[in-house]
């Protein structure tokens, strides 16, 4: 009967141990780091004034080894100067975003993957000299929504037991309708560095994750 009741009592330690291995973190993050070079270097920086946000929510699965990250933005800024005939673009949008995360069991590195979805609003002046009849200006603004998808590689700096910066690479492509302005920044998906409708962007930011449970 001993024999049975420790082997009944070892079991179950073994099972809480397993449930507690198995359950699920959930984080929560916040990436207010990326406008930060608008502000201190807005002459040499790609953004100048530039405000970012952008609040994350992370869950942990199977032991950890694998992530979910939701995230949604709002960014509000400027570009530098397009060309002679346009010297700005005003930006303003909100984007939602969502990774699948598969981590190094070795190492707190993370590779992942997942959607994105940008709406955003531009606009800007233009101007065309004149030699004789004066300068002609006017104006341009449009609406455009992006949608597309972002890699990323990260790695997990831990602070304290609950606090992690994460440093991250990412990477992305995405399409949006044609436009007759050059779209110099998409928020949500960065700088662009594509033609016509293509987008493609990459970059760097830094979050701050804290666990929850």
């Amino acid at each position: 009967m001993r024999k049975l009741s420790l082997m009944l009592l070892l079991s179950f330690l073994a099972i809480n141990v397993n449930a507690q291995q198995a359950k699920n973190h959930w984080y929560i993050g916040l990436d207010a780091f990326k406008g930060i070079p608008s502000y201190v270097l807005p002459n040499k920086f790609v953004l100048k004034n530039t405000f970012i946000i952008e609040p994350l929510v992370r869950m942990d699965v199977q032991d950890s080894r694998k992530s979910v990250v939701f995230g949604a933005g709002y960014a509000k800024g400027t570009t530098k100067v397009i060309s002679e005939q346009i010297p700005f673009q005003n930006f303003r949008g909100f984007y939602i975003k969502a990774s699948y995360e598969v981590k190094n069991l070795n190492r707190p590195m993370h590779i992942g993957i997942g959607p994105i979805i940008s709406l955003s609003d531009f606009n800007g002046n233009y101007r065309f000299k004149g030699p004789v009849f004066g300068d002609y200006e006017g104006s341009v603004h449009e609406k455009r929504i992006a949608f597309g998808a972002e890699g990323n590689f990260s790695y997990d700096v831990r602070v304290s037991k609950k606090i992690a910066l994460r440093l991250l690479l990412r990477g992305s492509v995405a399409t949006h309708p044609s436009s007759n302005m050059y779209i110099q920044y998409f928020p949500g998906i960065g700088y662009n560095k594509g033609i016509d409708n293509i987008l493609v962007s990459g970059g760097f930011a830094t979050q701050l994750y804290y666990r929850i449970n």
